[in-house]
């Protein structure tokens, strides 16, 4: 079985800048992404599994 390990840039001292907008999705500006999630503003983001039968084959996610 293959393990896979991700750094979370928040972890390691990285402020990732992300684009914020409201519920209607219009554009508001940028902020720090933990800090988006601490106020909950909203923001794009995809999700990525790929997988066989119950085993993750490669998981992606982007902000």
């Amino acid at each position: 079985m293959v393990q896979v390990h991700s750094v979370q840039p928040e972890k390691i001292g990285y402020m990732a800048e992300i684009d914020i907008f409201d519920e209607s999705m219009h554009y508001l500006g940028k902020m720090d992404k933990t800090q988006a999630h601490q106020e909950g503003h909203w923001h794009k983001s995809v999700h990525l599994w790929i997988m066989n039968g119950k085993n993750v084959l490669l998981q992606l996610r982007a902000p």
